[in-house]
């Protein structure tokens, strides 16, 4: 057996310091440099990173019964509770049941079709906006959650949905400076920021308590996740948790399903933009009825969540002695995966950091490693809305690519930005047309783009444990509209 490279870093901090400067930087440097498994010391704790397809298969799917989540995902809980994200072991096995049918099936195409009322509120506000400019951040997070909240819950533009807006874009950076923080929990809830996020939780969980009971009371079968959720607590028997678990159950899909979504499409537009040949052919696949273009549409989906994947950090501990690429890992161990490095490792990328749809052409994705590509996880916990993500994703680029172009205007610096999500930062001002008869207006003559690589994107720090990947609303991306 043999061992592997330890990283140990200064003393005490191990490497942790570099790591909370810039996380993406960081974990991309040394998994290109530090083979399939290294150790590496980041505080007090030890991690091994695993770096190899193969290996992370092994992690997740061909002996995926030793590994489960670390104890890191416990500062989630303030704000995810107790349900399907966070739980283990057979507690996370009911949950997981419970959720599924509504991703199956007819529950699947009726939350599909639940969701394009808001697609079409989206692209009429775009026409509304056309020739001023626009946040894009805020948009793509409110056409999600807007999408979220029609097919899960079976609400539109309520107050509810106003107050669960306004309650996340306090909660999620609260949520982020949790995770790392270094400040006693007694002393950091007397900060104005804990303080503001904690009358934004008290309202979310009020206004999601007001969803519950009032489907509580609704004696009509829905099919939506919240209805199968209801009616499955039900069937179970009520208990003094069932509010409870409600509750952790629904903010777990409120979250999960619109931050992953807003940072896709975010990404999607921004790197279309920097690639406009591949816009043009987006576009040029849409001509015809609804639903042209969603193959293309799905891989310009999936290539952008290579290059900008919804979860960019995963972590695991081993229940039991195992061995990995012929090292130890003894019970107790944690392990990391960084699937932002993964995803750009040029052992297992041609061309790791250019924007190429057609990886995901069926002759070339059949290449893949398993264990390489891991946008929705992967084993037992893979992403229970995976197939859901997809379609709306599709959905949302063929509706607004037969409408709308968005051109980034020259000589902006973009960053990512990693925390519990990573987003794009800073403001992303870009000019938007509408496809149709109206006049291109003229671009503004401006510096070149600055970047770093062929997908435009800097990394900056920020800190960040696992990942649901959005671009947060403060991150002020904006566009500007014009016909095309």
């Amino acid at each position: 057996m043999s061992g592997c490279p330890f990283l140990a870093g200064r003393p005490i901090v191990g490497h942790l310091m570099a790591m909370r400067r810039d996380p993406l930087l960081f974990h991309q440097a040394i998994s290109n440099n530090n083979g399939d498994i290294f150790k590496l010391r980041l505080g007090l704790e030890t991690f091994f990173v695993v770096n190899h397809p193969n290996l992370i298969d092994h992690v997740f799917t061909k002996n995926t019964s030793n590994y489960v989540k670390s104890h890191h995902y416990k500062r989630m809980n303030y704000l995810l509770g107790d349900g399907i994200f966070t739980a283990t072991g057979e507690e996370w096995k009911r949950r997981r049941r419970l959720a599924q049918p509504a991703f199956q099936g007819d529950s699947l195409t009726a939350a599909f079709d639940a969701m394009k009322p808001a697609v079409q509120s989206f692209l009429a506000r775009m026409s509304t906006a056309s020739g001023s400019t626009i946040s894009l951040s805020a948009e793509a997070t409110r056409l999600s959650l807007d999408m979220v909240l029609r097919a899960f819950f079976g609400i539109n533009d309520s107050s509810d949905a106003a107050v669960i807006a306004s309650a996340l874009a306090e909660l999620m950076p609260e949520l982020d400076r949790r995770i790392w923080a270094i400040l006693p929990p007694a002393v950091r809830a007397l900060t104005p920021a804990a303080r503001r996020a904690k009358a934004a939780l008290k309202a979310i969980n009020e206004a999601l308590h007001r969803l519950i009971v009032r489907r509580l009371k609704d004696d009509e079968v829905r099919d939506n996740l919240l209805g199968l959720l209801v009616r499955a607590e039900r069937d179970a028997g009520w208990s003094t948790e069932s509010l409870k678990r409600l509750r952790d159950e629904a903010m777990v899909f409120l979250v999960a399903g619109h931050e992953t979504t807003a940072s896709t499409l975010t990404w999607a537009w921004y790197l279309l933009s920097l690639h406009p040949s591949i816009g043009r052919q987006l576009e040029a696949s849409v001509v015809g009825a609804p639903g042209e273009g969603s193959e293309w549409a799905e891989r310009i989906f999936q290539e952008t969540m290579r290059l900008h994947p919804p979860g960019w950090l995963l972590t695991r501990s081993a229940l039991k002695d195992d061995v990995l690429g012929g090292v130890r890992i003894p019970a107790g161990a944690n392990l990391i995966v960084c699937i932002h490095a993964l995803h750009r490792h040029p052992r297992v990328w041609p061309n790791p950091e250019g924007f190429d749809p057609d990886r995901f052409l069926p002759e070339n994705a059949k290449n893949i490693p398993k264990g390489a590509y891991l946008p929705f996880g992967a084993g037992d916990r893979v992403c229970i809305g995976r197939r859901l993500a997809m379609m709306q994703g599709a959905l949302v680029l063929t509706e607004t690519a037969r409408q709308f172009r968005f051109d980034l205007v020259p000589g902006q610096r973009i960053v990512a930005k990693a925390a519990v999500t990573v987003h794009a930062s800073p403001a992303v001002r870009v000019v938007v047309s509408t496809r149709g008869s109206f006049a291109t207006l003229a671009r503004p003559i401006a510096p070149p783009t600055t970047t770093t690589n062929v997908a435009g994107v800097e990394s900056r720090a920020g800190p960040q444990l696992d990942a649901l990947s959005h671009p947060s609303p403060d991150a002020g991306v904006v566009l500007q509209c014009r016909r095309a």
